[in-house]
């Protein structure tokens, strides 16, 4: 994953570019006048963002079947509605994982994916937030799924550990 690019105080940001280090200036600030190019260039990023962010929503509707005049409605109200409310937002840092909880989430997961389907549901139907919300409240609820995670990751790691000393043995 690339890291975020950092801000110095003279107006420039060190940036990655095939793991090596360069200085880019960064000229925009607060209050900076646009040129034409330069605002079409934000608004297009705007758009695109836009789209990105409102795709899942799109799709999710186009699943449920042919759409009525009033459903697109209804979409192009929600999208508006987003457009109006959005405004851009500083990319969240990547943050390290436990490996625990991330296979706690993962098991949490897919008991609450196979209990919807038992019910009838379609997972892709059910929005996102709504899902997330119901993984965490099993983990919450039921500490099995935290205990057989860290099970799978001390196995996982014994296991490697046990090949490393093997071929170490090996190698001597």
């Amino acid at each position: 994953m690339a890291k975020k690019p950092t801000q110095n105080d003279d107006n420039s940001t060190k940036i990655k570019i095939q793991e090596m280090i360069f200085t880019a200036s960064t000229p925009y600030a607060e209050g900076h006048s646009l040129t034409a190019l330069e605002a079409k260039a934000l608004n297009q990023t705007r758009c695109e963002n836009l789209r990105n962010n409102f795709a899942k929503t799109v799709k999710t509707a186009k699943e449920a079947g042919d759409l009525t005049v009033e459903q697109m409605q209804d979409l192009q109200a929600q999208f508006s509605a987003y457009d109006q409310a959005y405004t851009f937002a500083e990319r969240k840092a990547a943050s390290a994982v436990d490996p625990v909880e991330k296979e706690t989430w993962k098991l949490a997961s897919k008991a609450v994916m196979a209990a919807l389907r038992k019910k009838g549901y379609d997972p892709k139907t059910v929005e996102e937030s709504k899902l997330e919300s119901m993984i965490a409240g099993l983990i919450a609820k039921d500490s099995r799924f935290e205990e057989e995670a860290r099970r799978r990751i001390e196995s996982d790691a014994n296991v490697a550990g046990n090949a490393l000393d093997e071929l170490l043995a090996d190698a001597a």
